[in-house]
């Protein structure tokens, strides 16, 4: 949910628009939404000011198509990352919209002002002349193993707990962009 979405929410409702069991039903799922094998933050947008992202690998196109119809159904734009092109179709065919990068398997779903920009960035960040700058400010390179185990925010762990641990991060790679 966006911020300009709750807003429009509560002026319905302060003009009689909006019926209380009606807004009730719209934020009944706010901020997470437990669709049994995965949560949707449905206010990461309005907390961080980006839309929250499907991770596509290791969850099954039947998964991913309900994730993405349940992000596009709250008005939100939809990114689907490390995904293939058999789950764009099936996107596509609900969300015209829809674009995908072969190379980095991302999928954007409008409802974006410009939901190419973000392939175009994609493709840049992914290519090798963005990689060899990445390298050169010390950043590092997608493509080199440098020893980091993965996190999954996703596995088990508590709001309170994501947020620590992102905070944490955040900090940590701040420093690291000082140097």
């Amino acid at each position: 949910m966006t911020e300009e979405q709750l807003r429009q929410i509560l002026s319905e409702i302060r003009s009689g628009a909006l019926a209380d069991d009606d807004a009730l039903q719209l934020l009944r799922n706010l901020p997470f939404e437990d669709l049994g094998f995965a949560k949707l933050d449905h206010h990461r947008t309005l907390r961080r000011g980006a839309p929250e992202a499907v991770y596509g690998a290791g969850k099954t196109p039947e998964e991913i198509e309900g994730l993405a119809r349940t992000i596009l159904a709250h008005g939100q734009t939809l990114l689907v990352t490390k995904t293939t092109r058999a789950v764009f179709e099936r996107i596509r065919a609900f969300a015209p919209d829809a674009a995908f990068h072969e190379r980095s398997g991302l999928v954007v779903a409008a409802r974006a002002p410009h939901p190419h920009a973000a392939l175009l960035l994609a493709d840049f960040i992914l290519g090798p002349e963005s990689q060899s700058i990445l390298e050169k400010l010390e950043y590092g390179n997608a493509t080199k193993d440098y020893g980091f185990k993965r996190w999954y925010p996703e596995r088990g762990l508590s709001t309170a707990q994501y947020d620590r641990e992102n905070t944490k991060w955040e900090k940590i790679l701040r420093d690291l962009g000082r140097k």
